[in-house]
């Protein structure tokens, strides 16, 4: 073996070269020896060997989980930003606190046909006939009020990222519904809608939130919410909540 060899040949008369030549360990690696048997000549016996080769297998386990993970949910490659129109659910005409559904909606109507919507109040039109058709949190109610300004969409919740960067890729946002309320890994509360308009270079996400931002825990202006981008670890806590494909969000067929 060239490495077993390099150490003879190179320390001949120093005591690692007598060691190695003593012990003949080119003869046990000549003949095929296992790691774990020239392990236990070079270290004298037991040295943690087991306990090392338990938390080797422990390490390929999570590596395998994580691979899978990996594999199934790919990552875009390119930075991709819609230029989908900015409507804060906190000016809304009546309930501003749980209108997000229906303006994120109304931020893709905007989108897919621009000028139905004028004004920085746009949303408001949207709003209207939404709950002239049942409430705002009732996801067929909104597919009947963006199906009466000519927009098909469809709610679904089996959504992976696949979908939202294939949808991305295809020049069309999402609105998908996360939980916003409590840590990052044990996120809580209601459900919130927010818009995904694209996606940065390494798979984070771009988007229109309502209601302001994640990132500072909805403390600071609204405003921080255009345009956000909240991390694709943060989006999969509180997005895909009960594991891959468990993810809601509405398709557009403009």
């Amino acid at each position: 073996m060239e490495g077993c060899d390099y150490v003879a040949q190179t320390y001949p008369f120093t005591s690692a070269g007598f060691w190695w030549h003593n012990n003949h360990m080119n003869e046990l690696c000549d003949r095929g020896a296992t790691v774990e048997e020239i392990t236990r000549v070079v270290n004298g016996g037991y040295n943690g060997l087991e306990d090392r080769k338990k938390y080797y297998q422990k390490a390929k386990e999570i590596f395998s989980v994580l691979q899978a993970i990996s594999t199934h949910s790919s990552v875009s490659s390119k930075k991709i930003s819609l230029d989908v129109p900015w409507f804060p659910q906190t000016d809304n005409y009546r309930d501003a606190q749980r209108t997000c559904n229906s303006s994120s909606c109304a931020m893709c109507l905007e989108y897919f046909r621009p000028g139905t919507l004028p004004g920085k109040n746009g949303d408001d039109i949207y709003i209207k006939v939404v709950f002239e058709y049942g409430d705002t949190t009732d996801h067929t109610v909104q597919e009947q009020a963006l199906s009466s300004f000519g927009l098909s969409s469809t709610w679904n919740t089996n959504l992976d990222f696949d979908d939202v960067y294939r949808e991305l890729e295809d020049g069309r946002p999402m609105v998908l519904g996360i939980l916003h309320r409590g840590t990052t890994e044990s996120p809580a509360g209601g459900g919130h809608m927010i818009v995904v308009r694209g996606c940065t270079e390494n798979g984070d996400f771009i988007v229109n939130d309502p209601y302001g931002s994640l990132n500072d825990n909805y403390t600071g202006p609204v405003n921080n919410g255009y345009g956000a981008i909240y991390s694709k670890y943060e989006i999969e806590h509180r997005w895909t909540v009960e594991g891959p494909g468990t993810g809601w969000g509405r398709f557009f067929q403009p």
